[in-house]
């Protein structure tokens, strides 16, 4: 039996401030709980402040397909995390959560290797080089999100299960990359995008 076609919605049909997050080998793993794919997508996220003040809704697309929508609740940086902060994937989460609580009272890479006793996988994890501290308080101070648990409104849960497209038809944030990866449709300026290339 073949799979339902999914409906097409054009990205400039989008009138809130959204971030687009693609969810790529992880979907495999996480398709059947909504949790999950909620997690999948959450963290954590280098984003300037003017886009994070500015951010309404997360949608998470696999294949150019929204497989989930969030309404942001509260952003929060990863040196702050705390119960609330993402478990799956579980063998990246529970390490990444242990470097973080030790990493929040560290101000360099060279305090972490003293107080890390896994150091070369913390490294590795969080793809630092050895003494770049630039990277490693960058790594500190990403985002996550908490969504809201109101209901989403008509016009955006319209959205959920559609394949999203520019506007000349050609599939949207499309292609190969990492295993998650994020875009905006609005720019710096707070102008959301009407032309896609």
């Amino acid at each position: 039996m073949s799979k339902p076609k999914v409906p097409k919605r054009n990205v400039t049909d989008i009138k809130e401030f959204v971030m687009f997050v693609k969810i790529r080998n992880l979907y495999h793993y996480c398709k059947d709980s909504d949790l999950e794919i909620y997690d999948s997508c959450r963290a954590c996220w280098t984003i300037s402040k003017k886009r994070l003040n500015r951010i309404k809704y997360v949608f998470a697309l696999f294949n150019c397909e929204i497989v989930g929508i969030y309404n942001i609740g509260e952003w929060k940086q990863r040196s702050n995390l705390d119960t609330d902060f993402p478990k799956f994937p579980f063998e990246i989460r529970k390490t990444e959560i242990e470097c973080a609580n030790i990493a929040k009272e560290c101000d360099s890479l060279n305090e972490m290797e003293h107080k890390c006793g896994g150091f070369n996988d913390f490294l590795a994890m969080a793809k630092i080089n050895k003494g770049d501290d630039n990277k490693f308080i960058k790594w500190k101070s990403a985002y996550y999100f908490i969504k809201k648990d109101d209901e989403l409104p008509d016009d955006i849960a319209a959205f959920k299960n559609c394949m999203l497209v520019k506007p000349n038809g050609e599939t949207f944030f499309s292609g190969k990359g990492n295993r998650c990866e994020r875009m905006y449709n609005f720019n710096e300026n707070g102008k959301i995008k009407t032309d896609y290339k």
